[in-house]
């Protein structure tokens, strides 16, 4: 089934930082995927503050007053940009706003009454640290049940679109989702008349290839013939390794009869050879998955991909799920 998107949910800022003009990146990339795809535009505000409402020594009558006076304050300005997109572009644009919490919810809560098939948001510029507290960005990519796209201030997606697939595992599950990432970068690009490039990467496990050589003390130093057995068994597994990932890009390009000829499969932490690829092609789009069973603990160990691509990426991203 052909990959349309026909209804685009589009995230505004903060009310505290809200950029309601059309030159605003979300905004403008969210008119230029409308014109292309024939869709209709709705674009969403939160407003809340947390640490007022919540909390029983500040919340009171009056602060609700203030935030309800805010809320019309923000749906007043949503309303003018609806006016603004619809008269310059044609387009079928609305917008709303709410009074909810947390954002992350309240987005895809929005973006379900509507049954928008496509959220899309400025990325925040947050570093990887903080956000593991809270980060609307990451909740939506891991919770949201639509694809979501991530706007930054670079190029646009008609430069180029870089698709990541994992395809090692060989489970139904991460292969379905990666046809979702070829499928849905395959339209954007034929939409863009744009370069498609398929990127792979992998690492070999080091305590694989030394696992039968730990030292027998701190402080042992290896022979000349030990380290020599090391590094031609480091060798072999890293021969080993990339064998068979080959294969699986491979088997994922004749099982879904792909022809494509810029084909990578490259050896490395997965958002560098992202990174490093989209920096190569000048990429204006980067097309890959998230599954959503990936929580805090999980970032906080390095048990993840797509947030740290997301930070690195040096264009827009677009998850799939």
């Amino acid at each position: 089934m052909a990959t349309e998107f026909k209804n685009l949910l589009v995230v505004l800022r903060d009310n505290l930082k809200g950029d309601y003009a059309l030159e605003n990146p979300a905004v403008a990339r969210a008119i230029l995927l409308a014109r292309r795809f024939e869709a209709s535009l709705h674009f969403f505000q939160t407003v809340h503050n947390a640490s007022i409402v919540q909390n029983p020594l500040t919340s009171s009558p009056d602060s609700l007053l203030w935030q309800q006076d805010l809320l019309r304050a923000e749906e007043r300005r949503i309303q003018e940009l609806v006016q603004r997109v619809a008269h310059t572009s044609g387009l079928d644009t609305s917008g709303s706003a709410a009074l909810d919490f947390p954002r992350s919810a309240a987005v895809m809560r929005r973006a379900q009454s509507l049954g928008a098939d496509l959220i899309l948001k400025e990325s925040r510029e947050e570093s990887f640290v903080l956000g593991l507290l809270s980060n609307t960005d990451w909740e939506l990519i891991r919770d949201a049940e639509v694809p979501v796209w991530l706007v930054s201030k670079n190029l646009e997606p008609a430069s180029g679109i870089v698709a990541a697939v994992e395809c090692q595992t060989g489970k139904d599950g991460d292969l379905q989702l990666d046809r979702k990432v070829f499928e849905v970068a395959t339209a954007l690009s034929k939409q863009f008349d744009a370069k498609l490039h398929l990127v792979h990467a992998f690492q070999v496990p080091a305590v694989d290839a030394y696992k039968g050589y730990m030292p027998l003390y701190p402080g042992e130093v290896f022979s000349p013939d030990t380290v020599a057995t090391l590094e031609a068994d480091a060798a072999r597994e890293r021969e080993r390794v990339a064998r068979r990932h080959g294969q699986s890009i491979h088997d994922f390009v004749k099982r879904y009869e792909i022809d494509l000829d810029d084909i990578v499969v490259v050896e490395g932490p997965t958002q560098q050879v992202i990174k490093v690829e989209a920096e190569h092609h000048q990429a204006g789009l980067i097309v890959m998955g998230a599954s959503p069973d990936k929580g805090r603990w999980d970032r906080l160990l390095g048990r993840v991909t797509a947030e740290p691509a997301l930070e690195d990426a040096p264009c827009d991203i677009l998850f799939v799920h």
